[in-house]
């Protein structure tokens, strides 16, 4: 029980350390986000629109490369080559 509990414990931390929690969210999102569209539409557009979305999804993967050193990085050197 005690090796159980321990495992457990380590494969949480690595996965909450990875960021590999964030990908369940957006994983339960996307399948709710599709779910939503299947009721309205047919089941190829619904994966169309889900898969090829342009709107939340890639605010947040804009927003998030915004907050990190290395995106301040790519920034700073896509601006330094268009200057020049």
């Amino acid at each position: 029980m005690r090796r159980q509990l321990s495992l457990i414990l380590t494969l949480t931390a690595w996965l909450l350390a990875t960021g590999s929690h964030w990908d369940l969210v957006q994983t339960f999102a996307l399948g709710r986000m599709f779910a939503s569209y299947a009721q309205s539409m047919s089941f190829t557009q619904a994966a169309q629109k889900n898969v090829f979305a342009r709107g939340p999804v890639r605010n947040l993967r804009n927003r998030h490369r915004g907050q990190t050193a290395a995106g301040r990085r790519w920034r700073q050197s896509f601006r330094h080559q268009g200057a020049g």
